[in-house]
């Protein structure tokens, strides 16, 4: 067998000077190219492995007589040792013109060890003591004048004289003839196809696909580009060290939760005691509090919980956490009948709290004039409540604009932006991504065994992990006028994985939950389902913040082909 089948049209080309290669692959193909034991290698590529030589012009492996490495030089070639060591070989093309060539018994010596060093480091064990020999053709050049010519190699070089009969030539060549054969054939261990099979896969390589690597690797790589943004984000904080209270403004995917934790940890370290507050959002604040395990100093909640300790503390609690929208905030007074009180206090999703609370909230300082108070909003996320979440007696007119989004992939970015309404303009930074397509449903198409599909897909085919995935639903009343109807269980009979609220402790499972309640979450993979009601109340702050919970990949579910053109449109 010979590779490649038939001579390469790249090397046709006349000032390539292979018109003695091709006169050698035609003879060895017209030997060998049909015989399954001799394998010949044409026109092998070590560039960078044996330098200076850029390739061997031929290999020839046979389970018996093991591995020979040959060298092809045209024209008339010359040979004079008392010239220096890079001028000593030269070749006569037919317009007499004189060329310096690279010293064949080298390059095949130099060949030949290299392919049985690689032989030998692949063999699983101990590889056996199988012989290895190199050579010359030169095959427009005249019959050799003497046995000594070429010096000790002599005997390795082949002229145009050997070219009528070169498959036994080279045979009698590499493994001998008569008696030389036969103790040879003592000497040495056979290749076996074994040995072969090495070697094809060595010289040719082995059938791959490398056509599209899996997610899973994508979002490694992605990840640790991710990673290496957010550590730039710290920079924000170096500037309010010493200061008592500060505004971060940014859109979302722009660091700024990251960064509230980070200020109440860097807080901490220095001995403070610190509150964090997480807006309104439960399965948001469970999840930072997760985050903050072990952490000595800092006490995490989302408000209606900061609040509800301050009354249980006060004797004053009463389960008001559904009425909170339409009455006064009795925290004040909870506060003034109790002995906590904290060094720092940072709200994160302020654009959640009303005006009043965040009047409120600075009470629980121990110096509510003095005391470290930070607050973190995107104004373009006020879903709950449309008024400033500033205090008076903060810094309005210079707030610390966070104009960088590292959270998104550049194509959600897009996609998440066409829905912002806010006046920062944000840049992304992360990488590109995959380009967001909305998948409209056929008509009659089972939208619960599409999203199985998706989930399938990415769990089994590209290498996913559950927890890397949360399907979102933007129907009226949220999970209760959902027609997937998940609470925890199943989420179809075809999907084994159960799917969970966001809040949940089980952090190795899909999640299900509505936009709002994700809010302040995100996810490598987001799979957003029910966006009609979204569409035509216009309600464009939700879809905004609905986009902005994927990282790395953004599928959309549309059943209604007018909600379908409508996103299309925006986000592409």
């Amino acid at each position: 067998m010979i590779y490649p089948e038939s001579f390469p049209n790249k090397l046709l080309d006349p000032e390539k000077r292979k018109d003695a290669e091709k006169k050698v692959y035609d003879l060895l193909r017209k030997k060998w190219g049909r015989d399954d034991k001799f394998l010949v290698f044409y026109n092998v590529d070590i560039t960078n492995e044996v330098d200076p030589f850029k390739e061997n012009d031929f290999f020839i492996v046979h389970p018996t007589h093991g591995i020979l490495c040959i060298e092809v030089k045209g024209g008339g070639v010359k040979f004079d040792p008392d010239q220096p060591h890079d001028k000593c070989w030269t070749s006569e093309d037919r317009n007499r013109k004189i060329h310096y060539i690279t010293n064949p018994m080298s390059q095949g010596r130099n060949g030949m060890y290299w392919l049985k060093e690689r032989i030998d480091d692949k063999w699983q064990g101990k590889a056996p003591k199988y012989r290895h020999q190199f050579m010359s053709i030169f095959p427009d050049s005249a019959k050799l004048p003497n046995e000594n010519c070429f010096g000790p190699n002599t005997n390795k070089v082949l002229t145009k004289v050997d070219m009528a009969d070169l498959g036994r030539k080279i045979l009698t060549n590499w493994i001998g003839s008569g008696k030389r054969e036969t103790t040879l054939r003592n000497t040495f261990d056979k290749l076996e196809s074994k040995g072969s099979e090495i070697a094809k896969k060595i010289l040719v390589g082995e059938k791959t696909d490398l056509s599209k690597t899996k997610l899973s690797e994508e979002f490694e790589i992605k990840k640790k580009e991710f990673k290496k943004l957010s550590q730039e984000q710290l920079s924000h904080l170096d500037s309010t060290q010493t200061w008592s209270r500060a505004v971060f403004l940014g859109a979302s995917g722009t660091g700024k939760s990251f960064l509230a934790q980070e200020k109440a940890k860097r807080l901490a370290k220095e001995g403070k005691s610190v509150a964090l507050i997480c807006g309104i959002n439960k399965p948001f604040s469970h999840e930072v509090i997760r985050s903050f395990e072990g952490t000595k100093n800092v006490y995490v909640a989302w408000f209606h919980e900061f609040k509800k300790k301050y009354q249980e503390e006060a004797g004053t609690y009463q389960d008001d956490t559904f009425k909170i929208y339409e009455e006064d905030i009795k925290l004040y007074e909870a506060i003034e009948k109790t002995k906590t009180r904290y060094d720092a206090l940072i709200i994160d999703e302020a654009n959640d709290l009303k005006l009043e609370w965040m009047e409120v909230l600075k009470f629980c300082l121990k110096d509510p004039d003095k005391g470290q108070y930070f607050i973190f909003l995107d104004n373009n996320q006020k879903i709950y409540n449309p008024e400033s979440s500033i205090p008076s007696d903060f810094p309005k007119d210079q707030p610390l604009l966070l104009t960088e989004n590292w959270r998104n992939t550049k194509n959600i970015f897009k996609a998440v932006n066409s829905y912002y309404q806010g006046e920062i303009k944000t840049k992304p930074v992360g990488p590109s991504g995959e380009i967001i397509n909305p998948i409209l449903l056929k008509k009659n198409e089972n939208k619960v065994k599409k999203v199985d599909e998706l989930i399938k897909y990415y769990l089994y085919e590209e290498g996913l992990r559950a927890e890397q995935i949360a399907i979102l639903t933007g129907s009226e009343y949220g999970l209760e006028s959902s027609e997937y109807r998940i609470y925890g269980s199943n989420f179809s009979k075809i999907i084994p994985e159960k799917c969970v609220l966001a809040e949940s402790n089980n952090s190795n499972e899909i999640v299900f939950d509505s936009i709002k309640r994700f809010k302040g979450l995100e996810r490598d993979v987001i799979i957003l389902v029910e966006l009609k009601n979204l569409i035509e109340q216009q309600k464009f702050q939700e879809l905004y913040i609905a986009l902005s919970r994927a990282r790395i990949l953004l599928d959309i579910v549309i059943e209604n082909e007018k909600v379908f053109e409508s996103i299309k449109k925006n986000i592409l």
